[in-house]
């Protein structure tokens, strides 16, 4: 998608020159060309821009943040660190006495 999006960007800057028809005969060429490097510069400097706002990204972002961003995240690790595989009717069974869970069953089962 980047990719199309920068040569949709380059390429009509490129199509355009003096000779071209797209241009009115009141534009001057002295004028084309100023718009012309300027808009290359431009997308030259938005090309660097985003290459290192990438690079930053793909060295110091990681996949999984330092601390669990939910109670669900961190109950989900401790079941991995224990090796503790629930069956789909203990699973099911947790979650019907859960508290919040019922609330929200309650709650949008009213609503609809």
């Amino acid at each position: 998608m980047c990719f199309g999006v920068g040569i949709g960007t380059v390429v009509p800057t490129l199509a355009i020159n003096e000779k071209s028809s797209l241009v009115s005969h009141s534009v001057n060429a002295n004028n084309l060309q100023h718009i012309k490097k300027f808009l290359i510069i431009m997308n030259t400097v938005m090309l660097i821009l985003s290459a290192i706002i990438v690079l930053f990204f793909a060295i110091f972002v990681t996949d999984v943040p330092p601390t669990p961003p939910t109670k669900a995240q961190h109950m989900k690790s401790i079941q991995k660190d224990e090796k503790q595989r629930l069956g789909f009717i203990q699973t099911s069974k947790q979650l019907f006495f859960d508290k919040t869970f019922l609330l929200a069953c309650i709650v949008f089962g009213i609503t609809v």
